[in-house]
């Protein structure tokens, strides 16, 4: 098939290179033209597991010519928030939406030049979105087709999915996509109605932001008992059939990334906007923040009790990528009001492991320091003090 892409940021831009690794005719542009250098090099700037051959992406200068080189085009462009609710700092006390403008901007031109093409917009949005904000921008066969993809992974999450979701009011358009998807692999097309697949992203994310909230509680009991948050995790991680994966349920840090702390605080806003009963995503955002605070209470004693500086070990929200957005270690950082270490220390201190990576098994801690641990990996190291929180 001829592929489009109408943005081809972190998540558009791999996306694009793993369509065009299983055959198809790809094309894209975006908004931001430098992104045309890092196809014609192959490289890109953050770290993506297992990206494919970005040169096979052909760039284009104009939405305009994407529409007409394509078949069928993916709409990517981002749904911001503001930078207050990243989730870096604890959310303000009165909840927002996203911002839709920009996907509203480019929807509206796609629409401009369509003929026969499907669009699917894959864009983060609350439920209801692209009937009362996208849909009225322009006529276009439209599907509302979000990922369920991590940043860092966004290859392999796309090329193995647990399932799609593909929403539509048109059946050929969801035909469409059925056809296309077989291309890609053999994984479950579920299709739904726009908004109920609206309402699957969101709560997707949501439903991990609370699981890691429940592992964060398991920890912080396990850290005031005898209890060990490892052998928990381990023992529940066999309860496959009633309650879930083992996978998002091992005590360390909060959720992160450019997704999960913003779509809990947008979920919170919807919950003001429609007069729930329970506001879910609230008590995810304050449950996140709350086992932060802690955290920090902790670290705080520790260089209290040593007299030693705190410093947060990894800016990033998780091993596999360089990202920062949404990172826990950022919202611990400015927590603590400390710096970070971004290279083996040769000063002893009070050091927070924020985000998982190997390295720190390895690192020679200078004596007399001390290791806060939420993950539980640092080994003993003489003459340093680790404390592996819950274990």
């Amino acid at each position: 098939m001829k592929i489009g892409f109408v943005g081809l940021g972190k998540l558009g831009l791999p996306v694009a290179a793993a369509i065009a690794s299983k055959g198809h005719t790809v094309c894209g542009t975006d908004a931001n033209p430098t992104v045309a250098g890092y196809i014609a090099s192959g490289e890109v700037p953050y770290q993506e597991a297992g990206l494919c051959d970005l040169t096979r992406v052909r760039w284009c200068d104009t939405v305009a010519e994407v529409v007409a080189s394509s078949e069928l085009v993916f709409v990517a462009v981002q749904t911001p928030h503001d930078p207050a609710y990243e989730g870096v700092t604890p959310a303000p006390a009165e909840r927002r939406d996203f911002e839709y403008q920009y996907l509203a901007n480019a929807y509206r031109e796609v629409c401009r030049h369509v003929t026969t093409q499907t669009v699917a917009v894959i864009s983060t949005v609350l439920p209801g979105t692209m009937q009362r904000v996208i849909l009225p921008q322009g006529a276009a066969r439209t599907v509302y087709n979000p990922f369920f993809i991590a940043m860092g992974t966004v290859t392999e999450d796309f090329l193995k999915p647990e399932f799609v979701i593909v929403g539509a009011d048109d059946p050929v358009a969801v035909d469409h996509m059925r056809r296309f998807y077989k291309t890609i692999h053999a994984r479950p097309v579920v299709t739904t109605s726009v908004a109920s697949a609206e309402l699957v992203k969101v709560a997707y994310n949501g439903v991990i932001s609370a699981k890691i909230v429940l592992a964060n509680w398991v920890g912080e009991i396990c850290e005031k008992t005898a209890a060990d948050a490892d052998e928990v995790h381990t023992a529940l991680s066999h309860a496959v059939d009633r309650l879930w994966s083992p996978r998002y349920f091992k005590a360390g840090m909060g959720d992160g990334g450019g997704c999960h702390p913003r779509d809990n605080i947008a979920l919170s806003h919807l919950a003001e906007r429609l007069d729930l009963s329970v506001d879910v995503g609230g008590w995810v955002t304050a449950s996140r923040e709350a086992h932060c605070q802690w955290l920090a209470d902790i670290v705080k004693g520790w260089c209290r009790q040593t007299g030693l500086q705190a410093w947060v070990c990894g800016r990033e929200y998780k091993p596999e990528t360089n990202l920062t957005n949404g990172s826990p270690s950022r919202l611990l950082a400015s927590m603590l009001l400390c710096g970070f270490c971004d290279y083996e220390p040769a000063e002893p201190g009070v050091y927070v492991i924020g985000c998982d990576h190997a390295k720190y098994r390895t690192w020679k801690w200078p004596k007399g320091s001390v290791i806060v641990d939420p993950f539980g990996n640092i080994p003993d190291t003489p003459g340093v003090t680790v404390h592996r929180i819950g274990r």
